[in-house]
């Protein structure tokens, strides 16, 4: 259930924008979802139009990019996919891997007017 903490978050960034800018409404919210974030993108969406109603981005569509997971080897420093079967390194078999990207959850852009 923290999908609704999220999406407060989310709005009260938007809040914060528009008092910035003086747009008056969102159109569309582009938001970076990594691979292994653990948002459930139906849970947020769920909540978005309640927690949103009566603010500027009521009725605002969401669009959700996803980010790969990426990893960097701590052996070889490659940096790409793991091998997803055995979680190691695809270049060279090592089990010691960081995690580069796929961790995301930011707001990209706004479409606004």
């Amino acid at each position: 259930m923290h999908e609704l903490s999220l999406v407060e978050g989310v709005l009260k960034v938007i809040e914060s924008e528009r008092q910035k800018n003086g747009f008056h409404r969102v159109l569309e919210i582009t938001v970076a979802l990594g691979e292994y974030s653990g948002v459930e993108t139906e849970c947020f969406q769920g909540f978005f139009p309640y927690a949103a109603k009566d603010t500027c981005a009521e009725n605002a569509e969401l669009v959700f990019e996803p980010v790969p997971a990426s990893f960097q080897c701590r052996e070889c420093g490659t940096i790409g996919p793991a091998d997803r079967r055995n979680m190691c390194c695809a270049c060279c078999g090592s089990l010691s891997l960081k995690m580069v990207t796929g961790r995301e959850f930011q707001i990209r852009s706004l479409k606004v007017e």
